[in-house]
């Protein structure tokens, strides 16, 4: 996406520039002009390449979508867990860990073999986790 200072920028180094090349003669106005259309184009360009952070996508849809998905995966059990972690990761990156990195495929072979009483302790802990953390 373009940034503001490339969107006004662009024209006002345009603009600038034509006045300091029509204005010749009158050095009060020709030296601001040339200032001002350098100035302006370099925060354009500076806008431009500077980088930027990929749009996050939701997380999570509707009210309804989200419940959904977290109630097919408990009902899917082992099945279920890998969404089940997938879907408190992106909770998680949603609101106190932007950074989180992608899971490997081994930890959630991890989550899939544990026993119910320790994939249950593990989602209580992220939980609390998160709750602390927001």
């Amino acid at each position: 996406m373009i940034g503001i200072l490339t969107r006004v920028g662009l024209p006002v180094a345009a603009f600038a520039s034509v006045l300091a090349i029509l204005d010749r003669a009158n050095p009060a106005v020709e030296v601001p002009a040339a200032i001002l259309a350098i100035v302006a184009a370099a925060l354009a360009v500076v806008d431009a390449v500077r980088p930027t952070a990929p749009e996050m996508p939701p997380a999570y849809g509707s009210e309804t979508e989200w419940l959904g998905r977290v109630r097919e995966a408990f009902r899917s059990e082992q099945l279920g867990r890998e969404d089940l972690v997938r879907i408190l990761d992106q909770v998680e990156r949603a609101s106190a860990n932007p950074g989180l990195p992608l899971r490997s495929v081994e930890y959630f072979g991890q989550a899939s073999r544990a026993s119910e009483d320790e994939f249950h302790r593990y989602l209580a802990a992220r939980l609390d986790a998160l709750e602390r953390a927001t």
